[in-house]
């Protein structure tokens, strides 16, 4: 399933990177599987001898000029953080350290971080030429106040891509650029105090 709200900032950002003439092709993958549907993107973009992979969840919003914008800065590893889907409980894509939140401010330029989700990050192909299968795993870390605790599959990224020496960093302007997209179910009950008119 595809936001339409993703689907224009898609096009959107398509025709800025054609307007700047940086060349570019659409990989999609469809499955159940995070790590797998990755790492099928992966391949697919290597056997097209591309030279950067954006990666872009079909639950995000963005600017047009994200594409340009985080070539521009020319790093292995580059992209947005943004706001989780929990309604009152929203945290950041992005951690300084495992369990730190990542400060970050619109002002703030580049920022390393150890994890940045995959919604929204721009990877030189070289990265994952220099790095053995699987590129994206995801493991059990353990249970903690009754809950199971998962490295997701994208932070499993970051730690192999840090173990080999590369940084990740977080475009903190673009990061308040971009928006995750949800869903919210509405109800007549939600209607405090109002009566249905016929």
């Amino acid at each position: 399933m595809v936001h339409m709200d993703f689907a224009v900032c898609l096009a959107r950002m398509l025709s800025d990177m054609t307007h700047r003439r940086i060349p570019s092709i659409l990989v999609n993958e469809k499955t159940a599987l995070l790590p797998q549907g990755r790492q099928n993107l992966v391949n697919r973009a290597l056997e097209h001898e591309a030279t950067h992979l954006l990666f872009l969840d079909s639950d995000m919003t963005f600017p047009p000029e994200t594409g340009a914008r985080l070539l521009s800065h020319d790093r292995d590893i580059v992209g947005a953080a943004a706001s989780t889907r929990l309604e009152g409980r929203q945290r950041i894509t992005a951690m300084k350290r495992w369990g730190e939140p990542l400060a970050l401010g619109p002002d703030d330029g580049l920022v390393a971080a150890d994890y940045l989700g995959c919604g929204g990050m721009l990877v030189k192909a070289g990265v994952f030429r220099s790095m053995e299968k699987p590129y994206f795993p995801s493991h059990f870390i353990e249970e903690r106040d009754g809950r199971d605790i998962w490295l997701g599959e994208d932070f499993g990224f970051c730690d192999k891509a840090r173990e080999l020496g590369f940084t990740v960093l977080v475009d903190a302007k673009l990061s308040f650029a971009f928006g995750h997209l949800g869903q919210k179910s509405f109800t007549l009950g939600q209607m405090a105090g109002k009566r249905i008119r016929e």
